[in-house]
């Protein structure tokens, strides 16, 4: 599914699903204690309050479950990384690695890969 401004209310419908379908599992699972983990995609980091509204969604959902069962709970929220939005992302560039990957400096880049292996 798209995250675009258009089917705003289907993704958050899926969060929501997804939400009841922690409560329900652990519920009947019954652990001592359970943390969700939630990674912002790219769209949510980009437009922070589509990030903010889906993690409500899923601490609401939390908090029932720890109301309704005792059971403690935590939300872990990780943003993705959107400093680097070109595409493909520029793996391999600079000095270091201009002067490595430089056939004329073939020494050099031996010397180096050797280095880096004794570390």
């Amino acid at each position: 599914m798209a995250l675009e401004q258009t089917n705003w209310p289907a993704v958050v419908a899926q969060y929501e699903e997804i939400g009841s379908i922690i409560e329900r599992a652990a519920a009947r699972l019954k652990p001592p204690g359970l943390m969700a983990e939630f990674e912002l995609l790219p769209p949510m980091t980009e437009h922070p309050s589509w990030g903010a509204e889906l993690t409500s969604v899923l601490l609401k959902h939390l908090d029932q479950l720890h109301k309704d069962t005792g059971i403690p709970c935590a939300l872990r929220v990780t943003p993705t990384d959107i400093r680097d939005v070109t595409k493909p992302p520029e793996l391999r560039s600079g000095n270091h690695s201009n002067s490595c990957c430089n056939p004329s400096n073939s020494a050099q880049r031996q010397e180096l890969m050797c280095s880096q292996s004794n570390q």
